[in-house]
């Protein structure tokens, strides 16, 4: 610092100080970090040019006014900065929350997913039963078309068997009629035969010949006819019931295998109507159980699946609502994020602004105890060089007196910068990591 002249007035030293305290407000750093007393031969010369005209008295209180405005502006920027750390506190909070909900709704759709994963599971299941259900119809339609055919085929032949049974019964009744009728010829004949035996061992009478040529239709009395041709005749007939008996024995045989034969068809018959019936109660039993059991669980599963859909529905319906709410809880995020930035930016450039006026406010203490220790040094040498003053003079040093014990006051709060520094110290970690991270990026 400059020396400061001896001869200059107090009056005029407390209105250059006013001066330069109006024009040296904090408007940057440079600005307050320039020196109190660069020119003090010329503010010697203006202190001893106006020390009549002008009383220190104002530019002491405007200091102490400046002080004091400069103390509640830091008290107000501190308390804004606890305001902003509960806000940004808050924002934390319904982050976290936020977060929480978040990982509610990732439960959600894992549960859902699951829930649809079950639920294909059971549509392939069902998709599987009504294909295997499909093939077990279509196999009973074949089955049925065949057993159908094989039925027709059954009764066809059944008719036609019956039939054949029927011509062959006539064929019997008519065979044993020629039987009955031939037997009875044969009868007949034999009976001539033994006769003619007879007749051709003994002499005929005349009444043998009435009685045989009756039967014969042979007039004997006709003289064409001799015993040589009656005796031909005879030989004739014998051959002709020769024939007529091997004729009987041939039906008999006939009849016999036909007997058999019908019997045999009979039998058949019976054996083709039971194995019908036992294949048709055979198919009807297991295929119509399998097929009701069938039937029975595709219709519980259908109930499972209308009731796997409607979960899945209303689940789909939740995470539609949401997701919408995640958006929204996305874009609030985001809000409260470019919030907390800029608080957090707000919070630095409120610590930094308190901080450059704790600077501002020590410089002006600094300038303060600077001019007091000048108006001490003024003092004394105006009582060395005026021992014997004026009144005005001793009102001067009255007024210097009382601006002693001001800085003496202030002095004491010189010796307790915590309550001014405090604000620096309030300053979140995070905040000065974050303002580090942007200096150094």
């Amino acid at each position: 610092m400059a020396p400061i002249a001896e001869s200059a007035s107090p009056e005029q030293l407390w209105l250059d100080l006013g001066e330069t305290s109006q024009s040296n407000k904090p408007n940057g750093g440079e600005s307050l970090a320039a020196p109190l007393l660069t020119e003090a031969p010329f503010l010697t010369h203006q202190i001893e040019q106006g020390a009549a005209k002008r009383s220190p008295v104002l530019a002491q209180d405007t200091l102490k006014d400046e002080l004091q405005g400069w103390r509640s502006l830091i008290q107000e920027q501190v308390e804004r900065i606890h305001d902003l750390e509960q806000a940004l506190d808050q924002s934390v909070s319904s982050v976290a929350d936020l977060r929480l909900q978040l990982v509610n709704q990732q439960f959600l759709e894992a549960q859902l997913a699951s829930t649809e994963e079950i639920a294909n599971i059971q549509q392939q299941a069902i998709t599987q039963l009504k294909q295997r259900l499909a093939q077990q119809q279509l196999a009973l339609e074949a089955y049925e078309n065949q057993t159908e055919g094989e039925t027709q085929s059954f009764q066809d032949l059944l008719i036609s068997l019956e039939d054949l049974a029927e011509g062959q019964q006539t064929n019997l009744k008519r065979l044993w009629l020629r039987i009955h009728s031939d037997r009875a010829e044969t009868q007949a004949q034999q009976t001539y035969l033994d006769w003619l035996t007879e007749l051709q061992a003994k002499p005929l009478d005349q009444q043998s010949l009435e009685v045989f040529s009756h039967s014969l239709d042979v007039d004997l009395a006709d003289p064409t006819i001799s015993p040589e041709q009656l005796q031909s005749t005879l030989l004739e007939l014998g051959q002709h019931l020769t024939k007529r008996q091997a004729a009987i024995e041939q039906l008999e045989m006939e009849l016999h295998r036909a007997h058999i034969a019908l019997q045999e068809q009979q039998a058949m018959i019976d054996t083709l109507q039971q194995t019908h019936t036992t294949r048709h109660l055979a198919s009807d039993s297991p295929l119509d159980k399998e097929l009701f059991t069938a039937q029975c669980k595709v219709q519980e599963l259908e109930i499972q699946l209308s009731k796997q859909t409607t979960t899945q529905a209303m689940l789909q319906h939740f995470c539609q609502e949401l997701e919408q709410t995640r958006d929204r809880h996305q874009a609030r995020i985001a809000e409260l994020e470019h919030q907390t930035a800029d608080m957090q930016e707000q919070i630095l450039k409120q610590a930094q602004q308190a901080s450059e006026y704790e600077t501002a406010i020590q410089h002006w203490k600094d300038r303060y105890h600077n001019s007091h220790d000048y108006l001490n040094r003024l003092k004394e040498l105006i009582e060395q060089v005026l021992p014997n003053s004026s009144a005005e003079l001793s009102e001067i040093l009255a007024i210097i007196q009382t601006a002693t014990a001001d800085a003496t006051e202030i002095e004491g709060d010189r010796s307790n910068p915590g309550a001014l520094k405090g604000s620096k110290m309030d300053i979140p970690d995070f905040l000065l990591r974050r303002h580090r991270y942007r200096v150094r990026s």
